[in-house]
């Protein structure tokens, strides 16, 4: 009975995967809750410290079957992608999985876009005006990528030549540079008001703890991809990266001031502004010099497409002549 509970713990079924996790949640949950109301019953401490014993043994069995089911679920998931063609493209392609979820955090910046110029509207506000204007850049530059893309696919599938393809992308990479400088001053704009106005990005309740693991998981992968973006010829797949690049960099001043919102006092107002301001002036540099790189990098492969296609056309009327 012991040996065949203990393989069970070392090769768990799913349904003890799916009972892990949920106490893992809910354990877990119970002792954030807990840890915030102040009870001087022992009963309750007992209580609290149950909770944070099985959330300990919960998460570090969770990490455990996760690396032992991961390889295992890695292989099952690759079979079942290769038998489509679809689903073998977006695992084994770089540049179309960077396209399909392009596709997703277009809509989603049109959804935040919306919203907060529908609140502009409705209070009047220039910061939810800003933050409008800074979503629709970002939906524009996406949007154009994945326009330029569906086109591309489509000539592809009926056949057709797409004359000075390559140039076409590259000039869609430079509009895009050009657009995130046009995005920086939204964004000063943005970090003015949270300066002389003080307005800031806010998370309700454990809202924050959740933003602030999906933008630490948003920087870290925009780092990797961009690593990876590099070794791509379609520098619309490099730009795609780019423009997550800084919605990333914009992500961590959004979580700064939101935390010092949450977490600090009104007497560090001073601080916090000048905190805010220097972040923020540090963001819009960077994403600046970012839409400079892409608008030089792009001028100079549109002069080497050229100098190789007056090239061509020398060969060819060379031997037109002879």
């Amino acid at each position: 009975m012991k040996k065949r509970f203990v393989d069970i713990l070392k090769n768990p079924p799913i349904w003890l995967l799916v009972i892990t996790f949920i106490i893992a949640v809910i354990s877990i949950t119970m002792s954030l809750v807990f840890s915030l109301i102040d009870f001087d019953a022992i009963l309750f401490k007992i209580i609290t410290y149950i909770f944070y014993a099985v959330a300990l043994v919960s998460m570090a069995y969770s990490i455990y079957t996760f690396v032992y089911i991961a390889p295992r679920a890695r292989s099952k998931f690759l079979q079942w992608a290769d038998k489509r063609e679809v689903t073998r493209q977006i695992v084994s392609n770089f540049g179309v999985r960077t396209i399909i979820f392009a596709i997703g955090s277009f809509a989603l910046s049109i959804a935040y876009g919306a919203y907060n110029f529908t609140l502009s509207i409705l209070e009047m506000s220039v910061w939810y005006g800003v933050l409008a204007a800074y979503y629709i850049l970002l939906a524009s530059m996406r949007g154009g990528v994945i326009t330029y893309h569906e086109k591309k696919r489509k000539a592809q599938k009926c056949g057709k030549i797409v004359e000075n393809e390559k140039v076409k992308g590259i000039k869609r990479y430079r509009n895009c540079g050009i657009m995130l400088i046009v995005m920086t001053f939204a964004l000063m704009i943005a970090v003015l008001q949270m300066v002389l106005v003080h307005r800031s990005f806010t998370h309700t309740g454990m809202m924050i703890y959740v933003s602030a693991a999906y933008t630490f998981y948003k920087v870290t992968m925009s780092i990797v991809n961009i690593v990876k973006a590099k070794k791509q010829t379609d520098v619309t797949v490099q730009a795609i990266r780019n423009i997550n690049l800084a919605d990333a960099m914009v992500s961590i001043l959004a979580l700064q001031t939101s935390m010092i919102n949450s977490f600090g006092g009104s007497e560090d107002v001073e601080f916090a502004d000048a905190l805010n301001g220097a972040t923020g002036a540090v963001v819009c540099l960077l994403i600046f010099a970012l839409g400079i790189f892409m608008i030089a990098k792009a001028k100079k492969q549109l002069r080497i497409e050229s100098q190789n296609e007056n090239g061509t056309l020398s060969e060819e009327n060379a031997g037109r002549e002879c």
